[in-house]
């Protein structure tokens, strides 16, 4: 059956609403969406080593709780870069899909949780997490350098030796005014 603009839609069995792919292309589409490595994610990682020079940053170290994007180990920091639609932004309040909306809303649900057990998991261990949201990285991305800031400000209350992160901080700011 054609549509409005005579683009064929292909109507799963027991579907209520059109796809414009076949099955097959819409599985090829799909699986070529990225788990890590997108534009956001590298974007923060220029962030993150243009705010901590000379700071170790790991990319996806897998053994701490959650894979974090990133973590900073001298401030004890895990790093998410959380896309919006995917890990539900109360801010841009995406909504799903209309095609299996409850699929959707509930892998939303889903992720939401897996994010709080990973930051309950990683404060357990005596390590902090911050969560940047992909609208943070927009424009200049200044919500998301003070965000990190903070946390990092935070994190270093945590570690045994404070000082160097705040030393650190204090001559990239200095560095940034001149």
């Amino acid at each position: 059956m054609a549509g409005s603009r005579g683009i064929p839609h292909f109507v799963p069995e027991g579907a209520d609403s059109m796809d414009i792919f076949p099955p097959e292309k819409r599985s090829e589409i799909m699986s070529r969406i990225r788990s890590s490595g997108t534009r956001s994610e590298r974007r923060l990682g220029e962030i993150l080593r243009g705010l901590f020079l000379g700071e170790e940053i790991l990319e996806r170290p897998g053994e701490l709780p959650g894979r974090p994007d990133y973590f900073l180990p001298g401030p004890g920091l895990a790093v998410f870069m959380d896309g919006c639609f995917w890990h539900g932004c109360p801010r841009c309040r995406r909504r799903p899909p209309e095609q299996n909306r409850e699929y959707w809303e509930e892998k939303v649900r889903r992720n939401r949780r897996r994010d709080r057990r990973a930051d309950r998991a990683l404060r357990a261990a005596g390590l902090a997490a911050v969560r940047v949201w992909e609208h943070e990285l927009k424009g200049g991305a200044e919500a998301a350098r003070r965000k990190l800031l903070r946390a990092a400000r935070r994190a270093e209350r945590r570690v045994l030796w404070p000082g160097t992160l705040r030393s650190m901080l204090c001559a990239n700011t200095k560095q940034a005014k001149s």
